[in-house]
Parts: structure tokens; C-alpha cells; sequence
């Protein structure tokens, strides 16, 4: 049966399926990329991702984490298909991610990862050096 959220008495904005509600977002997500791979997903100033795209980096970021470990995932990324894909790759690790912003003072990033009780932090090459002025222990997964 479809369960629909209304904007409005009148307008429905989205309708689902009951069973579609209580899978995981990263297999709603790959459901849909298998279907539209080729769509645009991610647009950004610097590049543009796939479906495809995202969900394959997504798997390689997955394949690199421990899934037997609770402990959260950072991800300290810019706003772009990266970010989306470590997201995504954490979720379908069955780990939780916390979003560390590069645009942060480093300190609000270390106090993040400290009350977190982040060990692993996923990045890029360019925001290694950050990374490292927050916390040298870090196992450091790039994406």
C-alpha cells in the first residue's frame, strides 16, 4: 500500500512503498543507480558525477572499512561527489559517519572527533594536512 506525504490538503509530494521504508538509504540508493546510471547525481563547480560514478566509489570506500567495528567514520570532505560517496560508502559498511567540515577551525574538528570517538577519518590528498593538525592517530582512508 503507498504512503503518500502531502505539501498541502491537495498535493502529494512523494509516494512510497511501505516495504521501500524500511530498506537501508545506501540499498534504496544502489537500487536506483542500477536503474539510472548514467543520471546526474552531484553536480559541483569542478566536476560533474554519475549515478554510476558515486555508487562504484561508494563500494570502494566500503570495501576498505572494518564492518565488524561500531566505532563511527569521519568524513572530512568538501561539498561534491566525494563526500556523497563516502557517505554512502560508510552507510553501506554498516558504519555511522560523522561529517567533519575542511572549512572548520581545526580545533572544532578535533573536539568532533574526540566526543565522537572517531579512529578513522575518510579524506582526500588535499585534506590530509588538515587531518593531521587535528589528530596524528587517525587512520587515515583515502578516497
Amino acid at each position: 500500500m503507498p504512503v503518500s506525504a502531502p505539501l498541502d490538503d491537495t498535493t502529494p509530494i512523494n509516494t512510497w512503498e511501505l516495504s521501500e521504508l524500511n530498506a537501508t538509504v545506501f540499498s534504496r540508493f544502489s537500487k536506483f543507480a542500477e536503474a539510472q546510471p548514467n543520471h546526474l547525481a552531484v553536480v559541483s563547480t569542478t566536476r560533474h558525477w554519475t549515478y554510476a560514478e558515486i555508487l562504484d566509489l561508494a563500494l570502494q570506500v566500503a570495501a576498505h572499512l572494518e564492518t565488524d567495528s561500531p566505532a563511527p567514520i569521519g568524513v572530512l570532505l568538501p561539498a561534491g561527489g566525494r563526500l556523497a560517496a563516502g557517505f554512502l560508502g560508510a552507510l553501506a559498511a554498516g558504519r555511522p559517519y560523522v561529517p567533519l567540515d575542511p572549512s572548520f577551525p581545526p580545533e572544532r574538528n578535533r573536539l568532533i572527533l574526540q566526543q565522537a570517538g572517531i579512529t578513522s577519518v575518510i579524506s582526500d590528498g588535499k585534506n590530509q594536512h588538515l587531518l593531521l593538525t587535528i589528530a596524528n592517530d587517525i587512520n587515515f582512508i583515502d578516497i
